[in-house]
């Protein structure tokens, strides 16, 4: 199969570039050179071994004898389309996620007043658990607790940033 492949400046395929007129590439060459998986050893006609560097299942012998790489033919237009409807869907993902940025937005400046009142109550219910605890307890007993208190949140704190960066030297 390999001899009857065209040789550069034969003519050969149009559209492949393995068999392109010119080409400084062997037609039978791949991107991983000569030592490629799909490689291996033929006889030719003429009873030589001759190295195999790609599959030629996809090669068409047209009826002058010539054999004509059908996968340079038939592949591209499948990639290009599946190219382009990978590139649309992420476009499509990011606009998506803009636009519920956007709804999310408009909802909340529509209730803005219902955020703010809510905001005031979470305030006045803080002032109330702290101000019962001052008349309830110690100073002391405040203090400790409060000095537990920012103790935790500082451990806390802690180990999501070290888990973080932990995490984002990893993924780096």
């Amino acid at each position: 199969l390999r001899a009857s492949l065209p040789q550069p400046g034969s003519g050969g395929c149009s559209l492949c570039n393995g068999h392109r007129p010119g080409s400084s590439r062997d037609p039978g060459e791949t991107e991983m050179g000569p030592f490629s998986p799909k490689g291996g050893t033929r006889h030719t006609p003429d009873g030589e071994f001759q190295l195999v560097t790609e599959d030629l299942d996809d090669d068409v012998a047209s009826g002058d004898g010539t054999v004509h790489d059908e996968g340079c033919n038939v592949r591209k237009p499948a990639r290009t389309i599946a190219v382009l409807i990978v590139i649309g869907g992420f476009i499509s993902l990011i606009s998506l996620f803009f636009v519920m940025i956007y709804e999310s937005v408009a909802h909340m400046h529509d209730s803005f007043p219902d955020y703010i009142q809510g905001a005031k109550r979470i305030s006045n219910d803080t002032e109330a658990v702290i101000s019962l605890i001052s008349k309830q307890a110690s100073p002391k007993m405040v203090q400790d607790m409060t000095d537990k208190v920012v103790g935790s949140l500082g451990d806390i704190v802690s180990l999501l940033v070290s888990a973080t960066v932990g995490n984002l030297s990893s993924t780096l």
